[in-house]
């Protein structure tokens, strides 16, 4: 829009957003898009790859009161339509699904499998290309 201006954002969004997913509601904004898109042989099966190990960034982000107060500050008209998103028109769309929602859900997470762990090989791959060849490829570079 190019503006800050959160009610024409939002005014945007119910006209001509058709469907919209929440990251924190991963699985299920995938079954609301199969259903939208009225295709049930979309598979909806995934692999979570590259995962945080832990919250450590985030912790240390929210942990500082001054940090906080600027990301609130520099925020808010984005906060105002994400509220929107997540409060009005994603449980629109979670009613129009209906009551069944949370079993379709469930036996998606049923079928997903886990999160992937690096096998040695991996590792030792990631190991050689993080260690030794990208440093020497960088020296190389300043050398020619």
């Amino acid at each position: 829009c190019g503006t800050d201006d959160a009610k024409l954002a939002i005014e945007i969004l119910e006209e001509r957003i058709e469907f919209l997913g929440l990251v924190e509601r991963f699985n299920e904004s995938l079954v609301l898009l199969q259903a939208w898109c009225g295709e049930e042989r979309l598979n909806l099966r995934y692999q979570s790859i590259n995962i945080a190990p832990d919250n450590t960034i985030k912790k240390r982000l929210l942990e500082n009161p001054k940090t906080v107060a600027l990301i609130q500050e520099y925020h808010q008209q984005d906060e105002a339509v994400f509220s929107h998103a997540r409060d009005v028109m994603y449980p629109r769309q979670v009613k129009k699904f209906g009551p069944s929602l949370g079993q379709v859900v469930a036996a998606l997470e049923a079928e997903l499998p886990g999160p992937t762990i690096l096998s040695f090989q991996q590792f030792v791959a990631a190991a050689k290309r993080n260690v030794m060849y990208k440093p020497m490829t960088r020296l190389l570079r300043k050398a020619s």
